[in-house]
């Protein structure tokens, strides 16, 4: 299956629809991999930077103020994405957007965000966010 660059670009930044356990699961799978290989480039990159003769680990260079810069870039990218396709599966809940907030109440919100969002099933049907994920295709999220 292709995906179109309209689906991508709903899926990972608009706040409107539903989306079922499997694309929700994907994305958390698929982020994880991406910021731990992030992470360890950046690990990678601050040493190499950091061994530059004339400097230490405290000394910005244009080369470590422009990593910085694309990192926290990398980071509201993907704190927006995150967020948008956390909104998408409450929708697929029958719950709105808002309830992602409840993942800043220490230890409880990360294990109420797990069960409801990662476990449990969305709500048969259409509900007022939209039409049951798994019974459409790809091309009617944009009717």
């Amino acid at each position: 299956m292709q995906v179109s660059r309209a689906w991508l670009v709903w899926y990972l930044f608009s706040f409107s629809g539903r989306i079922g356990r499997d694309g929700y699961w994907a994305y958390v799978v698929g982020s994880v991999v991406l910021l731990s290989s992030l992470a360890l480039g950046g690990a990678w990159v601050t040493q190499a930077l950091s061994d530059e003769p004339g400097t230490d680990a405290l000394t910005a260079t244009p080369a470590s103020i422009a990593f910085t810069l694309f990192m926290v870039v990398l980071i509201v990218i993907y704190l927006w994405s995150g967020y948008a396709v956390l909104a998408k599966r409450w929708h697929d809940r029958g719950k709105s957007g808002w309830w992602s907030l409840i993942g800043f109440i220490p230890y409880i919100g990360g294990l109420w965000i797990l069960v409801e969002c990662g476990l449990l099933k969305g709500t048969p049907g259409a509900n007022r966010y939209g039409g049951d994920p798994r019974e459409r295709s790809v091309a009617e999220v944009f009717d």
